[in-house]
């Protein structure tokens, strides 16, 4: 997923490997899966489920993990996206809306 952004001409100036494009950084437990500062700043999670409909915990774990390692303020003004192969239970699909975060869904 990094990979295409930075093909893509996002980039990300930020010394922190919980908040990268590095593709050798680890984003999964503990870190943004996602964070891009330029063209502009976006901010994404990656979420796959087989076997049974995503939580709304998906949005939330997004927000904590932006204030966590971006700040409110950046955070805010970041495009919040979810990466999801799976469905999103109902009240996840109203929590992401709620968020004002872009679903993206993806082929497993």
């Amino acid at each position: 997923m990094r990979r295409s952004f930075v093909e893509l001409g996002f980039q990300n100036s930020l010394n922190n490997l919980k908040a990268s494009l590095d593709l050798n950084a680890a984003g999964g437990a503990g870190g943004i899966d996602i964070y891009c500062e330029a063209p502009y700043p976006l901010v994404g999670e990656c979420k796959a489920s087989k076997h049974e409909n995503l939580p709304n915990g998906v949005a939330a774990q997004l927000i904590n993990l932006g204030h966590t390692h971006l700040g409110k303020a950046q955070f805010e003004r970041s495009v919040k996206v979810l990466f999801v192969a799976g469905r999103l239970t109902n009240a996840a699909e109203k929590a992401a809306v709620e968020g004002e975060m872009m679903l993206c869904a993806l082929k497993h």
